[in-house]
């Protein structure tokens, strides 16, 4: 054993010692139980959310709200934990120096320095940089909080922090599929952890932490790997993979696939935000292909225009055509029958009748 570390762990052994010497109820039940009612409104909303996602058949929001309801279950089962494992578990005899100092001798042995956190009161080890499915998340500090272990405060005691951050696209703060704020997301190593630490087995502790950081669980991370780098919908929030994200040309933002529509007259791709709908089809087109009729002024897409008018318009446009032009054949039929050779008559429009008497009785 160098110098160095014949001072430096039995140094760390003894400031676990006194931390661990007041290993007692420092919080009363009642905190814990507060912990646990103050986390309850977070879920119920949560729940909410998911039903309303569920019942409209919003799949791919349905799978962002699962996902933040899974999060808000597994606070809330921490906190229902602390509160058990505070009823249960009666505080242990401290153990002894040369216990700890085996421990620490035993971690430094396998993960090359351990080191105390003096402002943190934890004791930190550093894993190996970890990559996971071509991922690489880079290197983890696995840090254990002596002031939690003391009182019992089995949530609080591991936290993981990554010491080259290479976040999600969905949020920055999950640098690791089971790690989200600094929080490790154990499964089913929950159980051999909390004991571990019940009976001050630091390197157990900390062997069975590195161990989660080096293993994928595609069945509950907090993003799974595939869109670890994806884009996040601006709509919903999802995180999509590149090749099942769209860009709206019109707000220049990312959708989903099933956020993303498109303009079905220049076929670009667009998010419904950017859409509107025309007024005589119905049909959902951007606003560069939205047109308004020169007649009335309604919004129509180009295909319900002709001429620039709207159909009731036109419609309206050609029947005027029509009567314009049965006048002017009637016109040229009285000419033709009462008319001399050389001479014109004209004759007053149908609608003022009295006129066209006139006009008739002045030939004859």
């Amino acid at each position: 054993m160098s110098m160095h570390k014949s001072t430096r762990i039995p140094r760390i052994a003894a400031r676990v010692c006194e931390s661990l010497q007041c290993r007692s109820r420092c919080l009363t039940q009642t905190d814990f139980l507060w912990q646990l009612l103050n986390l309850m409104p977070e879920f119920q909303r949560a729940s909410a959310r998911y039903r309303i996602s569920q019942n409209r058949g919003w799949s791919a929001a349905e799978q962002h709200t699962r996902r933040e309801l899974s999060h808000c279950a597994t606070r809330l089962e921490e906190a229902a934990s602390r509160l058990v494992a505070h009823l249960r578990i009666q505080p242990s005899e401290a153990p002894s120096f040369r216990a700890i100092l085996e421990e620490l001798l035993e971690i430094d042995v396998e993960f090359g320095k351990v080191r105390l956190d003096s402002d943190a009161n934890a004791i930190c080890v550093q894993t190996e940089p970890i990559t996971l499915d071509h991922i690489e998340l880079g290197r983890f500090e696995i840090q254990l909080h002596l002031g939690a272990i003391a009182a019992i405060d089995e949530s609080n005691c591991l936290r993981v922090l990554a010491l080259d951050p290479n976040p999600c696209a969905a949020d920055e703060l999950i640098v690791h599929p089971h790690v989200s704020d600094d929080r490790l997301c154990l499964g089913d190593a929950t159980g051999p952890l909390q004991a571990a630490l019940r009976q001050c087995r630091f390197a157990d502790a900390f062997q069975i932490a590195a161990a989660v950081l080096r293993t994928y669980n595609d069945g509950s991370p907090y993003c799974t790997l595939d869109v670890w780098h994806g884009r996040t919908c601006e709509d919903c929030g999802v995180v999509s993979h590149d090749d099942n994200s769209y860009f709206c040309e019109h707000c220049e933002q990312h959708f989903c696939d099933e956020c993303y529509s498109g303009c079905v007259v220049c076929h670009e791709s667009s998010c419904a935000s950017c859409l509107a709908s025309c007024e005589m089809c119905d049909e959902r087109v951007c606003c560069s292909c939205l047109q308004s009729c020169s007649h009335c002024g309604e919004s129509a897409c180009a295909s319900c225009l002709e001429e620039e008018l709207c159909q009731s318009c036109l419609e309206e446009v050609n029947e005027e055509e029509i009567e314009d032009d049965e006048e002017e054949i009637q016109e040229q039929s009285i000419n033709q029958q009462i008319g001399s050779p050389g001479e014109r008559i004209h004759v007053p429009s149908p609608h003022n009748a009295t006129a066209a008497t006139e006009a008739l009785s002045s030939v004859v």
